[in-house]
Formats: structure tokens, sequence, C-alpha cells
């Protein structure tokens, strides 16, 4: 699980944890929905979205997008307090 405030340690976890091969799901707008990041397309982030809006089933719910516009989504500025950036990784258990 990642919570935090920093905007560059929120991407370095996340771009860490898509390097390993894991998803994260994360909170995004400001905490209203909640999105996978499933892999990284050069400097760019695959997320997968749910929502039924317009645009969303246009693009059949996968996006790539830039750091910027995945952190402005993904940070919430919660009662006007410090943006914070959440999110859980989730990865195949090891074999033995």
């Amino acid at each position: 699980e990642f919570r935090g405030t920093s905007r560059n340690h929120a991407w370095r976890w996340l771009h860490g944890a898509l390097i390993q091969g894991s998803a994260v799901i994360m909170t995004v707008d400001l905490w209203q929905h909640w999105v996978t990041c499933v892999g990284l397309l050069g400097d760019r982030v695959i997320l997968i979205d749910t929502a039924r809006t317009k645009n969303n089933i246009r693009e059949n719910g996968i996006h790539v997008l830039s750091k910027d516009r995945l952190m402005a989504r993904w940070r919430s500025n919660y009662k006007n307090k410090d943006n914070i950036y959440q999110a859980i990784c989730v990865s195949k258990a090891k074999k033995k």
C-alpha cells in the first residue's frame, strides 16, 4: 500500500511497482473513483478505467497517460489539506 503527499515519491513508487510487473489500484478524481494501472509504455502509464463516460467508452476504458496527466488525476486535495496519493500494489503470488 502507498499513501503519501510527495508527488515525486508517489511517482517513483508507482513506476517501481509497474516495472516489477505488478498492477496498481489507485484512487483518482478527488477519491471519487478507482482505476488500475497495469504497465508502462515508455514514460507513460497504461491505465484501465471502468467508468461509463463517453470518452472512456470511446477509448474502451484503456488510456495511456503522461506522468503529468496521471499525477493530476491521482492527487486528492482532501478537505483543502495536502495533496494525498493513495494506491494499492497487487502482484502475483510467487510459486514455491
